[in-house]
């Protein structure tokens, strides 16, 4: 009896340390996923919205700073002034989705602009506003976006300005002893953190905070515009603000189901304004010197960019900020050959190019680098028929990250309905209202015969040359078929 009691005390122990060892093998595995899933989301490079963002260090000389709550502290002076509210949160929502509002899903996507509005220096001409920074914010979702706004798209990213400010050697804070890298909030603002995703009830304003550097710029600077997404975060309670919490749960309730919702893969492709032009996008670049096939020079005057031939000045095109905290800018351009010399790219933001050609509204060709060293001897020289980007001081040529294919370019011109002859890499293609054609055809308004080759993706055929099937056909050089070759040997 006691033999077989001592048996069973063994084998209890045995089992214990089994499970034990178990337990332990488990939550090894378990913390080894859990590093390998921080690691491999923080080094993602094809992750493009994140890019360089979380290595970013205070600049104190461009004003540019990425919130860390690990590493900065914050300061939020009690406010005691009053604040008008609608009753409940149904209303509040109501007067959300107003003409001039917008309410998105949104993530920090770079270093923020910190603007500085103290009486003493007013470096920006605000002459009354509280200090703020103006975040670049990346577009996962859109609820609502009112008529007023037009610049908010998936993929994309907007300037917003947040409610609080870091303190720097030229704000009053500093001289009256805070010191210098503190965040001090506005009425109860919490500020957004990478990695992060945020409802955001955005809004337009008047005045001159609205706008930097001639630009409008949206507005989310209240405790009561910034709600975490995370369904798992606490809601929100901000002291003498009750109806934060109130709003945070209604905006949960409505759109917490969305936390799980993809990131986006790309942005969004800009859309021709005429038949032919030349697209250059930027990210990180500080301003650059463009010149034209014949050395022309493009002077920028406000949005527009123009030539300077003979000692006039002609129009070739637009620069439009698409966001400022990001040096992200869009360049419209004639269809010619431009070269952009002297690129400098900011440290700490994401590096980016793309340029795309339109032919005829369609897309002729769409070229990206992503993620490439920054330097100040870069220079690109884009045209209708190459893009090339090399270093000028080391003759070194950077090679793209992505080179649309001719199949990429179909798929696309499908989808914004294409119709006619499409020139894409030397090949003529055929469209029937986004329909790509295929075999023998003849177009719309001709009389003529074509031949569109499957084998080559549907490209027009010149020639003489052997069909699927074993016929041999001679086409004229802008495709038009003459007529069926006899082999007198066969």
């Amino acid at each position: 009896m006691r033999v077989s009691a001592r048996r069973g005390e063994v084998s209890m122990k045995k089992k214990m340390l089994i499970a034990w060892i178990v337990c332990f093998a488990l939550s090894g595995a378990m913390l080894t996923y859990i590093l390998a899933q921080t690691l491999s989301s923080s080094s993602n490079s094809d992750d493009w919205e994140r890019l360089n963002i979380e290595r970013f260090e205070d600049d104190f000389e461009n004003w540019m700073f990425m919130f860390d709550s690990d590493r900065h502290e914050v300061v939020s002076p009690e406010w005691h002034g009053s604040r008008m509210v609608v009753d409940t949160f149904e209303e509040a929502h109501r007067l959300m989705r107003r003409a001039s509002g917008a309410i998105i899903i949104g993530e920090v996507a770079g270093p923020s602009i910190n603007r500085i509005t103290d009486p003493a220096i007013r470096p920006l001409n605000v002459t009354t506003a509280d200090n703020h920074v103006i975040t670049p914010i990346l577009v996962h979702y859109i609820m609502h976006v009112g008529d007023e706004i037009t610049n908010i798209r998936i993929g994309e990213i907007i300037d917003v300005i947040e409610g609080y400010s870091y303190v720097t050697p030229e704000t009053r804070a500093y001289q009256r002893g805070t010191p210098i890298g503190t965040v001090i909030t506005n009425r109860g603002a919490v500020p957004m953190e990478v990695g992060n995703r945020y409802i955001l009830h955005l809004f337009g304003i008047t005045g001159e905070t609205a706008h930097y550097n001639g630009e409008q710029i949206v507005h989310a600077a209240q405790a009561s515009q910034v709600f975490p997404l995370n369904p798992q975060a606490p809601i929100r309670e901000v002291p003498g603000q009750p109806h934060v919490a109130e709003w945070h749960a209604g905006m949960l309730a409505l759109y917490g189901h969305l936390y799980s919702i993809p990131s986006p893969t790309s942005r969004p492709l800009p859309e021709p304004a005429n038949s032919s032009e030349v697209h250059i996008i930027t990210q990180g670049s500080r301003e650059l010197d463009i010149y034209d096939s014949m050395g022309n020079r493009l002077v920028r005057e406000g949005r527009n960019l123009y030539r300077e031939v003979n000692g006039s000045r002609v129009q070739a095109g637009q620069r439009i900020p698409i966001s400022q905290a990001m040096r992200r800018f869009h360049y419209i351009l004639e269809f010619d050959e431009y070269i952009l010399r002297n690129m400098e790219f900011t440290n700490g933001i994401a590096t980016e190019i793309t340029t795309i050609v339109f032919d005829d509204w369609l897309f002729d060709s769409i070229v990206r680098y992503n993620d490439f060293q920054g330097s100040s001897h870069l220079e690109l020289i884009t045209s209708p028929a190459i893009t090339n980007l090399s270093n000028t001081l080391t003759r070194m040529v950077i090679e793209p990250t992505e080179i649309a294919s001719p199949a990429m370019l179909r798929e696309l011109n499908e989808a914004t309905g294409r119709h006619g002859w499409v020139h894409i890499n030397n090949n003529w293609y055929l469209y029937n209202h986004g329909t790509h054609l295929l075999g023998w055809q003849i177009p719309e308004g001709d009389t003529r015969w074509f031949f569109l080759d499957p084998r080559l993706d549907g490209a027009m055929l010149t020639g003489i040359v052997t069909l699927p099937g074993g016929d041999t056909h001679e086409f004229a050089p802008n495709g038009v078929w003459i007529r069926q070759v006899i082999d007198r040997n066969g």
